[in-house]
């Protein structure tokens, strides 16, 4: 699984619009598990997913900087919301049960 995940976090979000990979964006471990979750169920989603929240993310704040490594202190905020809206919308089975667990855990925290 581990490998699962260092493979998964240099896949590029799907959107030519963006230049940064997956691990730009998070770097919480409730990030990091939630792509590992989908990851493991649905693969093939995850760089789709993940793209839709971010799009929805930039939507809602069009002043944030399209560029994570520019979030500076923001970053676990910026991070924390697109976490929310793609742990909730992700597709997979029971994705919303499982991250309600992820987000319980308190190793996750």
């Amino acid at each position: 699984m581990v490998k699962k995940y260092h493979k998964d976090k240099g896949t590029r979000i799907k959107d030519e619009e963006y230049t940064f990979k997956i691990k730009d964006v998070f770097l919480s471990k409730l990030g990091r598990v939630t792509v590992l979750d989908q990851s493991v169920n649905r693969p093939s989603l995850v760089k789709f997913n993940i793209g839709e929240s971010i799009n929805r993310f930039f939507s809602k704040h069009p002043n944030v900087p399209k560029n994570p490594k520019e979030w500076g202190s923001k970053h676990s905020e910026y991070e924390m919301e697109i976490i929310e809206d793609y742990g909730n919308k992700r597709e997979g089975t029971d994705m919303k049960v499982r991250f309600l667990k992820m987000k319980s855990n308190n190793l996750l925290k």
